[in-house]
C-alpha cells in the first residue's frame, strides 16, 4: 500500500478483504487494483491508515479524542462496522453541553446511531439554549419536526415551542413558509394557554395562511380547556416525558419515565443545579434498566431506584446512583414486585412501604440485603413517608385522614390520627 506521505505498508489482500467491505469490493471487481502489486491509499492521512490496517491485523487500537474522528471517517469509507461501531461508542461517551451541537452533525453525516442519539438527547434537554445557535436556524424542515415531535422535548410550556418554529420560519420566510402547513400538526396545540389559542396574531395569521385552523379548533375543543384534566385522546397530542424527581446535594435529579403513547421506559437521568447562577437540565449518565415511575430515595452519598413499572409488569429491580463518579450499579432484587411506593432512610437501612401490592421491605445498603417485613394494614398507592421519631410515617395520596405508623423495633404497624 502506498500512502499520502509515499510511505508504503505490506499487506495481506485476504486480511484485507475479510475486515472491510471495500477492499473486498477492490479486489474482487476485476479493475486494475485487484491485479496490481502496489495499491495507492488516499482516503485519509497517512498515520490514519497506518493505524486502521495494524487494527486489522491485531484487532487492538487506542482511539483518542485526537484520532476518533479521522477513524470514524476512515472506518465509514472502507465500511469497516467493527471500527466504526467503536468509534460510534467512544463519542457517545464524550458528548456535552459544550459539543453536543458538533457531535450531533458528525453523527448524521457518518451514520453513526449511538452518538447521533446521544447528542439528540441533549438537544431535547437543552432546546431552548439549543434555539439560540445558528445550527438550529440552519436546521432541515425535516430535522426542526424530529425535535419539536419528540415527547422527551424539554420545555416549560408549548408556547416555547411555538416560538422556536415562528423564529425559524422566519430566517427565510420565502422559502419556509409553507413549511408551517407540514410542522403545526407536531406542536401540542393543546397545552398551550387560551391566550395564546385566542389572540396570538403571528400565530393564528400563520394558522389561517396555512389551512391548520382545524388545529386551533381542535385545540380549544379539548379537554384542557374546558376546566378538565382527561387526557386527550389524539396521538398529535401526547404530553411531554415525565419523570421521578430527587432531591440531593443542591441538584433536583430526574429518573425515568416513559415515552408516551408507546408505554416504553427510559433510561433517562438528568439533574438541574439550584444554586447554579443560570441553571439549566443536564443529561447524567442513563440508569442500567429502563424503568417508569420508579421510587427513589437517597442515603448517605448515592440514590437508590427502586421498583417502578417495565411496560405492564412491576419491577423487582434496584439500581444504586454515585452523582460523584456518575456511575450506576445494580443491586439485589426486591422480595417481590413494588408499584406506587414510597421509601425513606432510617437506622443505617432503607424502608420501602406502601404501594399497589402493600409491602414493607428493608434494605441493607452496606451488605446488599433485603428483608420483607410485615406488610401495611391499609392500602396506600403513591403515598408519602417521613420519619418521625424513630417510626415511619405513612400517609395515602391526597388523604391525610389516612396515616400508618410503623415501628422498626417491634415490626408493627398501626393506624394514627390524621396529620
Amino acid at each position: 500500500m502506498i500512502l499520502p506521505d509515499q510511505s508504503t505498508i505490506s499487506c495481506h489482500k485476504v486480511v484485507l478483504m475479510a475486515t472491510s467491505i471495500f477492499f473486498e469490493t477492490m479486489f474482487q471487481s476485476g479493475l486494475k487494483e485487484s491485479a496490481e502489486k502496489d495499491v495507492r491509499l488516499d482516503f485519509a492521512d497517512s498515520n490514519t491508515i497506518k493505524t486502521t490496517i495494524e487494527f486489522f491485523y491485531t484487532g487492538f487500537i487506542k482511539v483518542t479524542t485526537e484520532n476518533v474522528k479521522a477513524l470514524s471517517a476512515a472506518s465509514d469509507f472502507l465500511w469497516c462496522k467493527h471500527l466504526k461501531a467503536h468509534c460510534d461508542e467512544f463519542l457517545k461517551q464524550k458528548v456535552n453541553s459544550s459539543n453536543y451541537i458538533d457531535l450531533y452533525h458528525f453523527g448524521k453525516m457518518f451514520n453513526m446511531s449511538a452518538l447521533s442519539s446521544q447528542a439528540h438527547q441533549h438537544i431535547l434537554f437543552n432546546f431552548k439554549s439549543f434555539c439560540e445557535m445558528p445550527e438550529f436556524y440552519s436546521l432541515t424542515e425535516d430535522g426542526l419536526v424530529e425535535i419539536v415531535s419528540e415527547d422527551e422535548l424539554n420545555v416549560e410550556t408549548e408556547e416555547i415551542v411555538i416560538e422556536a418554529v415562528v423564529s425559524w420560519l422566519n430566517v427565510d420566510p420565502d422559502v419556509r413558509k409553507g413549511a408551517f402547513a407540514r410542522i403545526a400538526s407536531h406542536i401540542r396545540f393543546p397545552f398551550c394557554s387560551l391566550n395564546t389559542l385566542t389572540s396570538n396574531e403571528c400565530l393564528n395569521k400563520l394558522v389561517l395562511d396555512s389551512g391548520c385552523m382545524q388545529l386551533l379548533h381542535e385545540a380549544l375543543r379539548s379537554p384542557y380547556h374546558r376546566n378538565c384534566h382527561h387526557a386527550v385522546h389524539n396521538a398529535r397530542f401526547p404530553p411531554r416525558q415525565s419523570s421521578t424527581l430527587c432531591f440531593f446535594g443542591g441538584k433536583i435529579f430526574a429518573f425515568g419515565g416513559c415515552t408516551i403513547g408507546e408505554n416504553t421506559p427510559l433510561k433517562f437521568v438528568a439533574s438541574f443545579n439550584v444554586e447554579d447562577a443560570n441553571p439549566d437540565w443536564r443529561l447524567e449518565k442513563e440508569m442500567l434498566i429502563a424503568i417508569e415511575e420508579p421510587c427513589v430515595v437517597h442515603f448517605a452519598d448515592k440514590m437508590f431506584v427502586f421498583g417502578g413499572r417495565i411496560g405492564n409488569t412491576f419491577s423487582v429491580v434496584s439500581q444504586e446512583f454515585d452523582p460523584i463518579s456518575n456511575e450506576w450499579r445494580l443491586l439485589s432484587e426486591m422480595p417481590g414486585p413494588c408499584h406506587g411506593v414510597a421509601a425513606v432512610a432510617l437506622n443505617n437501612k432503607i424502608y420501602v412501604v406502601g404501594g399497589l401490592n402493600r409491602v414493607c421491605y428493608s434494605f441493607d445498603p452496606v451488605n446488599d440485603e433485603w428483608k420483607s417485613l410485615s406488610p401495611p394494614t391499609q392500602l396506600c398507592l403513591d403515598g408519602s413517608a417521613t420519619v418521625w421519631k424513630g417510626k415511619i410515617l405513612l400517609s395515602a395520596y391526597l388523604c391525610t385522614s389516612l396515616v400508618q405508623e410503623y415501628d422498626p423495633a417491634t415490626d408493627r404497624w398501626s393506624k394514627q390520627n390524621q396529620l
